[in-house]
């Protein structure tokens, strides 16, 4: 069996027990409008969706840049339909993206969801893999939301740095 590595994508909308609870019809026509979204996001981005159990979707990418790229996108886009809801009707994604080994239901998936989990709603959390395949592109800017790390042998002040420019 040929092997490839892939970008896995593992998305969860944070909050929807409680958006059931409120109005569930609203709810499922809400997150069908979100899939709706983010598949043609990931098929842009030259992405497949594999699956979507429940409120989650996991997709698959040739790229950890296609991959970073689509959850960016639907973190945007995402963004712009929250703000024609009530706030109570927001529903937010979190995003997890690893880069695995191809096979699906693997390690490379199971990561990716510990990701999701570790995302703020709204947020992108990567595996050092990505972050590693990230770094090669100069065009592309990463912060980590660690406290302390190093750059070329200097210690660098995430804080400091992500003040500075302005992000989160």
């Amino acid at each position: 069996m040929q092997r490839r590595l892939a970008a896995i994508l593992s998305a969860d909308a944070a909050g929807v027990s409680r958006l059931m609870g409120d109005d569930d019809s609203a709810t499922v026509r809400s997150l069908d409008t979100c899939r709706q979204l983010v598949g043609g996001i990931v098929a842009a981005h030259q992405g497949r969706v594999v699956d979507t159990p429940g409120d989650n979707l996991l997709a698959d990418f040739g790229s950890a840049v296609e991959a970073v790229e689509a959850a960016c996108a639907m973190q945007a886009q995402l963004g712009s339909c929250n703000a024609e809801l009530p706030e109570h009707r927001c529903i937010a994604f979190r995003i997890g993206v690893n880069l695995g080994d191809g096979r699906l239901y693997d390690d490379g998936v199971n990561i990716a969801a510990r990701l999701e989990l570790r995302a703020l709603p709204g947020g992108i959390c990567v595996s050092g893999k990505v972050l590693t395949e990230l770094w090669r592109f100069h065009e592309l800017f990463v912060i980590s939301r660690n406290t302390s790390f190093k750059c070329k042998g200097q210690t660098v002040d995430v804080n400091k740095v992500a003040r500075e420019l302005g992000v989160q």
